[in-house]
């Protein structure tokens, strides 16, 4: 990759926080400017992402559908997960006159089922269906209603409002489905067009309507300038562009500056520039890596790298083998099975949201001279009716025992368990259930904590014994009882490592260690749970390294949209989507914050999705002087060289490949200062520049050659040189006080 020079056109921008300001009925400038023109049969929308388009469109179908004698409202979006954004919305809470209501039924984007050829065609009867019905609103994907129009024809569309999101996916082209299908509706004349557009362009040769069709459309235009000049705290933006010739794959090459954060966008497969195949152009673009580092038991702040692996079955949830889980009895003779484990994304989730249902405040719970004790509630997924009835009931049942009766006070003793069992002439070892497990269920004491396991990994109820022993026969699960107080309850089950070090062994019912045992996240844990609304939830952190390498539709697919502040669980418009593998509902807690880091100037940085870079805020980390302010070492001042080094870069580069102070903050030595100029900072600089030397020696203003040796080659023909060529090498040993001073220069002297 070499260094090219971009030019680019800079925007300045009136931060006037208009684009989210709203009116009296809670538009807002876009989504008003639309709603003038509402009586139009025909309408086109351009407008830039995140200006509320779709909301936009619920209001002016809602007013055709109630005072235009429009019949129903479809709304056609390019793929499922978009679907979410046309979901009910309380427009009403704002001032409106009525809500935007889809029901479930009608909400094909999540009906199960691909839409592809084979299988889109079946959905095609549920829009007949809705055709058919009193319903007013359908969300369905392009394919869907391209299968719907073949079949059921124009006609069965007359008066209803057929509203195209992603309106740029249309084309004048003869193969363009869609396209052939909206002339078709257009010569008719019988439906309601709304088309909603960020980009009236496709990147190719071919239009997206005829001219003498768009002059059917009233346009509706709010310019990204608008958009951008509404925003409380841009004030500026550069947008750069290059021209190029061959490959778009090879200009990436040649222009792509690793150290700023970049968005790629993959050209239409219609296009000149495809090479038709978006797998592998996107294969030759990306470079993703990263692991799951671990989580904070103190902060509760969990981290991960992103890495070239990482997909949704890592970070979301996915399909893992089990062998012998403990099964209802507790024997441990559980089998090879493949069983849905959630990734750090959905743990971390599991968490926050538990946390959203504790108090805050008021006493801990005290833990002191209790003991703590695994007590499985029959086999997860097998037995859940055991488990059910146990937290229903408030008791703990155990398996082990057959028929008889327990309730005498010596069999708290082993021996005396294992007597009766020979008096009642079955032989038994000392090692069997019938004997450890009553035993130990025996023993334990009111007030004693009990944790249910979900496998050996996780738990998902935590109790307090608060009764004796009891003779139940007739119980789900067994015939020997001890009353509980229910302390949690989750939902959703949670990493055991969460409150204790170590995994459970395979018996029902044994002693925990108490010193294994993390009580200040039990006592967490245990805090009372209060009705929806009420708590004030603690916070949880993800924080994810290199985010900027991960291919996220891949990574989180649909749930992308769960994100969203106002999806947010406990949120005024909350979202839950079932989960591929797990069948479980899932959505994203209000008080779990994620944080993104990348490194601008990684050479493989790859780009970042555009849905998900509209869901994060975007903040600089430049170097803090003020970390090293005033610190000396060996008579250098270790601030003023970093501003210095920095200054220079920041000319000869840009801003995002400046040295951070993380360099010099361990640095208390000479030795120590010179080791991290020779074996960080200036082969970090030569990377920069491309092995350009001499702009590493500018860098840090090296006219002496005392941190990068200059030596001129002798031409192999031994003749005079016509063309000079240097080698360099880096300065071994100590460093002069000289080479430092001149790499602070005058500016600090």
């Amino acid at each position: 990759m070499r260094a090219v020079s971009i030019p680019s056109v800079s925007i300045a921008t009136g931060h006037t926080g208009r684009s989210t300001n709203v009116n009296e009925i809670g538009m807002r400038p876009m989504q008003e400017r639309v709603y003038q023109m509402r009586g139009e049969q025909y309408l086109l929308i351009k407008s830039p992402p995140a200006s509320g388009k779709s909301r936009a469109l619920m209001y002016v179908a809602l007013d055709k559908l109630a005072n235009q004698g429009v019949k129903q409202a479809l709304i056609v979006v390019p793929e499922r997960s978009i679907g979410a954004s046309f979901g009910d919305e309380p427009l009403m809470a704002s001032g409106f006159w009525a809500d935007w209501i889809v029901k479930p039924r009608w909400n094909l984007c999540n009906m199960p089922g691909a839409d592809d050829d084979r299988v889109a065609r079946g959905k095609v009867k549920a829009v007949g269906e809705f055709l058919a019905s009193e319903d007013k609103a359908l969300v369905c994907t392009h394919a869907t209603f391209r299968f719907a129009l073949e079949e059921l024809g124009a006609e069965a569309f007359d008066d209803r409002l057929i509203a195209i999101d992603e309106f740029h996916h249309v084309s004048t082209h003869e193969d363009n489905r869609l396209g052939s299908q909206l002339k078709e509706l257009l010569l008719r004349d019988k439906a309601h067009v709304v088309a909603m557009t960020g980009s009236y362009f496709r990147g190719d040769a071919m239009a997206v309507l005829s001219p003498e069709d768009e002059a059917r459309f009233q346009t509706v235009v709010y310019t990204y300038y608008e958009q951008l000049n509404g925003y409380q705290y841009l004030k500026s933006l550069d947008i750069g562009y290059w021209f190029y010739t061959g490959s778009y794959l090879e200009a990436i090459e040649e222009v792509l500056n690793p150290a700023l954060k970049t968005i790629v966008h993959i050209p239409s497969v219609n296009s000149s520039a495809s090479t038709t195949d978006k797998h592998e152009e996107v294969g030759a673009i990306l470079s993703v890596l990263g692991e799951w580092m671990g989580r904070d038991e103190e902060t509760d702040i969990a981290f991960t790298t992103f890495h070239q692996s990482i997909g949704y079955e890592e970070f979301v949830e996915g399909l893992r083998p089990v062998v012998g889980e403990d099964d209802p009895a507790g024997t441990g003779a559980g089998g090879f099975r493949l069983e849905a484990r959630n990734g750090i994304f959905r743990e971390v989730c599991a968490q926050a949201e538990a946390a959203m249902k504790r108090s805050s405040s008021g006493a801990d719970y005290d833990f002191a001279g209790r003991t703590f004790y695994k007590m499985s509630l029959g086999q997860t997924g097998i037995d859940d009716d055991i488990y059910e009835a146990a937290l229903k009931g408030d008791y703990i049942v155990l398996g082990w025992g057959g028929d008889e009766d327990w309730s005498d006070p010596r069999y708290k003793d082993y021996t005396a368990v294992l007597a009766r069992w020979a008096e009642l002439g079955k032989q038994v070892t000392g090692n069997s259930g019938d004997v450890i497990q009553v035993a130990r269920f025996r023993s334990m004491e009111v007030g004693d904590i009990v944790i249910v396991p979900e496998g050996n990994t996780r738990f998902r109820a935590i109790g307090q014994v608060d009764g004796d022993y009891t003779f139940a026969p007739g119980t789900i699960g067994g015939n020997h009882r001890r009353k509980v107080k229910w302390l949690v309850k989750l939902a959703e089950s949670l990493p055991l490592e969460t409150i204790y070090n170590g995994n459970f062994a395979q018996a029902a019912c044994y002693l925990l260690t108490n010193d294994k045992v993390k009580l200040p996240a039990l006592t967490e844990m245990v805090r009372p749970t209060l009705a929806p609304g009420t708590a004030t939830a603690a916070p949880y952190v993800l924080i994810i390294d290199e985010i900027n390498r991960a291919n996220i539709s891949k990574v989180l697919g649909e749930l992308i949209t769960l994100l969203e502040q106002d999806k947010r669980l406990g949120m005024l418009n909350e979202i839950t989507l079932t989960l591929p593998y797990s069948k479980a509902r899932f959505g994203v807690p209000k008080n779990l914050y994620l944080i993104g880091t990348m490194n601008t100037a990684d050479r493989s940085i790859a780009p970042i999705d555009t849905a998900l870079r509209r869901r994060f805020d975007f903040v600089p980390m430049m170097p803090d002087y003020t970390v090293l302010a005033g610190k000396e070492v060996g008579g250098v001042r270790l601030d003023w060289l970093l501003k210095s080094i920095n200054d220079r870069i920041e000319w000869l580069f840009d801003r995002d490949h400046q040295l951070g102070h993380a360099f010099f903050v361990g640095v208390e030595t000479k030795s120590e200062l010179d080791r991290v100029m020779r074996k960080k900072v200036v082969p970090l600089l030569a990377e920069y520049f491309y092995e350009d030397w001499a702009k590493v020696r500018s860098a840090l203003n090296d006219k002496n050659g005392s941190f990068v040796l200059e030596e001129k080659l002798i031409s192999p023909q031994m003749e005079s040189d016509k063309e000079t060529r240097m080698r360099y090498s880096l300065v071994d040993g100590a460093v002069s006080m000289d080479a430092y001073q001149a790499a602070i220069g005058d500016i600090h002297a």
